[in-house]
């Protein structure tokens, strides 16, 4: 990576896969970005850093090279940053952070290429294929998208929801496990099915709220069972 690059990144800030990011923190960091002040830009590295990061290695790359991926992404970012129209169109910014992120993957693999034919775990040519531009694969990268969101949005959701363990479980297992509310209710030791789906709703409440700090919606995940 050249020095330049790594000039654009934050020295200090250590990125937190914690820190919860809604839709106005979201614009807010963005529009101090663009009046130039670093503070915001450390902030947005901090808090969608981990998001890219879990991106990137859902495709078997190894973490050293994660970790390079992850800086020179957010170089280019830092670049394009001034220039990103905030319209908050739905999905605007979600299509131009994956598509930094996989160009960023596309030419790092162009030059791993001219050095050896495998990248950690993965055949170099089996990576080249899961970035190529076609709809299937678009579509993949979409999938695998979401799921780095939900996961991350998942973990910062488990952090607040620390102190109220069962309520926070009640979503994980109604929702995300997909498991009867009459079920869910026995092991956790809830008195009715219904107290379950109001535990579950709070949670879910607060997922979709971070889910648009990355201009994703809920409704694109699991949704809520149903089942009694």
């Amino acid at each position: 990576m050249e020095a330049s690059s790594i000039a654009h990144l934050p020295s200090t800030v250590t990125p937190s896969y914690n820190a919860a990011v809604d839709l106005q923190t979201r614009v807010t960091l963005m529009l101090g970005i663009r009046d130039g002040n670093p503070r915001a830009w450390d902030e947005f590295c901090r808090l969608y850093q981990p998001m890219v990061r879990l991106y990137v290695v859902r495709f078997r790359i190894d973490e050293n090279n994660a970790d390079d991926l992850v800086q020179e992404v957010f170089a280019k970012l830092h670049a394009q940053l001034p220039r990103f129209d905030l319209d908050h169109g739905k999905g605007k910014f979600r299509g131009w952070l994956r598509s930094v992120t996989d160009n960023t993957v596309r030419d790092w693999l162009k030059s791993k290429q001219r050095q050896q034919r495998r990248v950690g775990a993965i055949d170099a040519h089996d990576l080249e294929q899961q970035f190529a531009h076609t709809d299937s694969q678009e579509q993949h990268r979409q999938l695998e998208w979401r799921r780095a969101v939900l996961d991350i949005v998942v973990r910062q959701v488990r952090e607040e929801f620390k102190d109220r363990a069962k309520v926070f479980a009640c979503f994980e297992q109604l929702t995300l496990q997909n498991r009867p509310a009459r079920d869910v209710a026995a092991d956790l030791k809830i008195n009715t099915p219904n107290t379950v789906y109001v535990y579950s709703h709070r949670v879910l409440k607060r997922v979709r709220e971070l889910c648009e700090g990355y201009d994703e919606e809920m409704g694109e995940f699991p949704a809520t069972s149903t089942r009694q």
